[in-house]
C-alpha cells in the first residue's frame, strides 16, 4: 500500500480500537441489578461490591435518625431492599463520622457497632433463612426506646 491510502486506513482502525474498548470498559463498570451480585470487571478476576445503606441523622440531635437511602436492588419474590446470603452490606452515616449500633440477627455477631468514621460492614450469614427481617438502629450514647430507635427492613434473598 502506498503511504496515502495506509494512513486513513490506520486512522479509522485506531479509531475502531479506541471505541470497542471504550465500550468494553463501560459495560464492564455497570452493576448488574437482575440480582443482587455486582461485579466490576478487573483483568481477570472481579470485585464484589457491597450494598450500601445511608444513615441519615438529625445533625442536631444525633439520637434522632430522620431515615436510610439504600441501593436499589430487585428481590426474587417480594419488594423491598433485597441482599443474598453471604453478600456485604455498608451502613454510612450522614454526616459522617457519627456513631450507632445495629441489632440484626441474619448478620453474625451483635450487638454491631460502627468504626469511629460511621461505617459498618458486615457478611449476611450463609445460613440465614430466606425471609424479611427487621433491624434496629441506634445512635452511639442514645437510649434504644421507641423515640431514637430506627427499624428499617431488609429481604435476605437467595
Amino acid at each position: 500500500m502506498s503511504n496515502r491510502v495506509a494512513q486513513p486506513f490506520v486512522t479509522h482502525l485506531i479509531w475502531l480500537i479506541l471505541f470497542f474498548a471504550i465500550l468494553l470498559l463501560v459495560t464492564a463498570c455497570q452493576p448488574d441489578l437482575s440480582g443482587s451480585v455486582r461485579k466490576l470487571a478487573l483483568g481477570q478476576g472481579s470485585i464484589i461490591k457491597p450494598w450500601v445503606v445511608t444513615i441519615e441523622f438529625n445533625p442536631g440531635n444525633h439520637c434522632l435518625i430522620t431515615g436510610t437511602k439504600r441501593d436499589p436492588t430487585k428481590c426474587t419474590k417480594g419488594k423491598g431492599f433485597c441482599v443474598k446470603r453471604a453478600e456485604s452490606i455498608e451502613w454510612r452515616s450522614k454526616p459522617e463520622n457519627i456513631g450507632y449500633e445495629l441489632f440484626f440477627d441474619p448478620i453474625q455477631g451483635q450487638p454491631l457497632k460502627s468504626d469511629g468514621h460511621g461505617v459498618l460492614r458486615r457478611k449476611i450469614d450463609p445460613d440465614a433463612p430466606i425471609a424479611n427481617y427487621k433491624y434496629s438502629i441506634v445512635g452511639e450514647g442514645c437510649a434504644p426506646d421507641g423515640t431514637n430507635t430506627h427499624d428499617p427492613h431488609i429481604r435476605v434473598d437467595k
